[in-house]
């Protein structure tokens, strides 16, 4: 299966920003198989809008791909449409194609969709959860995000050992803040707790201006994105943001800290 998890960051000002983050293991039912290179998450490059899923890969790595460029080409709903109707654009679209899936072939897959409405300190964020099932009609929710720094969302095989390293980070000085959050979601991928969750973290965000934002990881001295390792360097890679386990922004070429940016130690209390 996979982890998944989506929360919204906060500053003295109120909501900031919204994220979902991933792991990148695909496995396979009745097999000891997988696979740490599958891609969970989706960001627009032009809109303020990101996908993530849980549960069966195939549908979902081809429709929201589908989704994701449509939104981009403003193919599917106006820039200018409130969150509502493009969440109900995103389901319709969904159905559609979920209804032509071949019924044997059927499965149970949830997937969760974050946009913004309006920029800068007019903006606010909202979640949407699509549920598809073999055995039931498409069906969607609205996920309150809430106030403050906190997690709306949390699922998949791996939701136990988040919510074991969330409950410590937020027991410490780090608590409600995105960094607890990203740095317990990179502590649970890395603990080997759930054997369905592995790979390198993927993660996904909106802030309050601009489109959405596809982060970097740097992960076991190597690069990712998209769950996917980068061998090559690339003058384009210093144009993404990139963070470690503790989400701390990076330098793509040494891997460390970037000069600058804030040191973010781990506390004694999840050493």
């Amino acid at each position: 299966m996979t982890t998944l998890v989506g929360w919204v960051g906060a500053d003295s000002r109120g909501r900031s920003s919204i994220y979902v983050a991933a792991d990148s293991r695909i496995s396979w039912p009745g097999s000891d198989n997988s696979w740490d290179f599958g891609r969970k998450v989706f960001a627009c490059r032009t809109e303020p809008d990101i996908l993530g899923y849980c549960g069966n890969v195939l549908f979902p790595t081809q429709v929201l791909g589908q989704i994701i460029d449509m939104i981009d080409r403003h193919a599917l709903f106006e820039p200018k449409d409130e969150p509502n109707a493009r969440a109900r654009r995103i389901m319709n679209a969904v159905s559609r194609s979920f209804s032509k899936y071949p019924c044997d072939d059927r499965f149970t897959a949830n997937i969760i969709y974050c946009t913004r409405n309006s920029e800068l300190m007019k903006s606010d964020f909202l979640a949407y959860k699509l549920s598809l099932s073999h055995s039931r009609r498409p069906s969607m929710d609205i996920l309150p995000p809430g106030e403050g720094s906190r997690v709306f969302y949390i699922d998949g095989s791996g939701s136990e050992a988040f919510s074991e390293h969330h409950a410590r980070w937020q027991r410490t000085s780090a608590q409600k803040t995105s960094r607890a959050v990203f740095s317990a979601f990179c502590d649970a991928v890395s603990s080997g707790k759930d054997r369905f969750t592995g790979g390198a973290p993927q993660l996904v965000g909106i802030h309050r201006k601009g489109p959405a934002k596809v982060f970097g990881i740097a992960w076991g001295k190597k690069r990712f994105f998209y769950g996917s390792e980068l061998v090559y360097r690339t003058k384009c890679q210093n144009e993404t943001s990139w963070f470690n386990g503790l989400f701390e922004i990076c330098d793509p070429d040494a891997l460390k800290l970037q000069p600058g940016a804030q040191p973010q130690p781990r506390p004694n209390e999840v050493r």
